[in-house]
């Protein structure tokens, strides 16, 4: 009985059986990985809305009260 490995020399044949192991753990893994943030109950929570794709809600929270509150504080401790 002839097999596509018949050719390979015995390490040969354990690093391709090793590879194909790796290859088949890793499509499991992104499978997995795929599935569970499809299916997440987190992706139904609403959020706020962002006003850009690259800086998302960062340059309101450093134009909001709490921080002015944070430099506040930490102004006080300098002195």
């Amino acid at each position: 009985m002839t097999t596509m490995f018949s050719n390979l020399a015995g390490s040969d044949q354990l690093v391709v059986s090793l590879a194909g192991v790796f290859l088949v753990y890793a499509i499991y893994k992104l499978s997995t990985f795929i599935h569970d943030q499809v299916t997440s109950p987190l992706r139904d929570v609403p959020g706020p809305p962002s006003p850009s794709l690259l800086y998302g809600n960062f340059k309101e929270l450093l134009t909001s009260v709490s921080s002015k509150i944070h430099t506040i504080s930490f102004s006080l401790l300098e002195q």
